[in-house]
């Protein structure tokens, strides 16, 4: 299913490359397919992202891995796939609601 998130939604991190981070609950800030995933406010960091894959730029309390690392830091940025994400509001609810007042 797709999501139609927007800035400023709350998700939960459904999948996520460090087990750490599962469960998280997220705040969205900017939505990207580019080739490189800018997260300037993680002391500009970038991912590679050679496919596009569409991806939010989230806030929240993550751990991350070091560069050329494998020791982790606490950050309070990242980024995801949007597909590991799942809305924290219920984004079929509001049309489900609309159509019903138009029933009355």
């Amino acid at each position: 299913m797709a999501h139609e998130f927007k800035p400023g939604d709350l998700a939960l991190v459904m999948h996520a490359h460090i087990p750490d981070n599962l469960g998280k609950v997220v705040t969205l800030l900017r939505p990207g397919s580019t080739e490189e995933i800018q997260v300037p406010e993680n002391g500009g960091a970038w991912l590679a992202n050679p496919a596009r894959v569409l991806h939010w730029v989230v806030s929240g309390e993550f751990v991350a891995r070091r560069e050329y690392s494998e020791a982790f830091r606490s950050t309070a940025h990242a980024a995801f796939p949007a597909t590991s994400l799942m809305p924290l509001k219920g984004d079929e609810q509001p049309a489900q609601v609309h159509q019903s007042e138009r029933v009355q």
